[in-house]
């Protein structure tokens, strides 16, 4: 009876390794592929954020050449009161890079907090609830 309950249990640990084996590679997989698709998404950004500065740049250039100067944007600004659309006057961009990623300023000149992040979604990148 002995024999068997040792028999028993060498079984189910070798079954018990083979399984954590399998879970951990699995578990290396789903993280190698999360890591990927981060790295992807983070040299994305890089890309867009440079694209953006050069825009910015160009378009603060653009603004000095016509305002003759550093404050030569903000009348026409106060004048239109920031309305003016995308691509429309530099009074636009000279707006959205002061108040921040599309945010207004307020009248006092402090800009509100930004939102919260999204809250994390357990189905994503591969992980499932059961």
């Amino acid at each position: 009876m002995e024999s068997v309950r040792t028999a028993f249990h060498a079984q189910l640990a070798t079954v018990m390794d083979s399984l954590l084996a399998a879970a951990v590679c699995e578990i290396a997989k789903i993280f190698e592929s999360s890591l990927c698709e981060q790295q992807a998404e983070l040299a994305h950004k890089g890309e867009e954020i440079s694209l953006l500065r050069g825009k910015l740049e160009h378009a603060e250039r653009r603004l000095k050449v016509k305002g003759g100067g550093a404050g030569g944007g903000s009348e026409q600004q106060e004048e239109d009161g920031g309305q003016a659309a995308a691509g429309e006057g530099d009074g636009y961009l000279r707006q959205q890079s002061m108040a921040g990623a599309g945010k207004r300023a307020s009248p006092s000149g402090v800009s509100p907090p930004p939102p919260p992040p999204p809250p994390p979604s357990a189905h994503k990148k591969g992980f499932h609830i059961m």
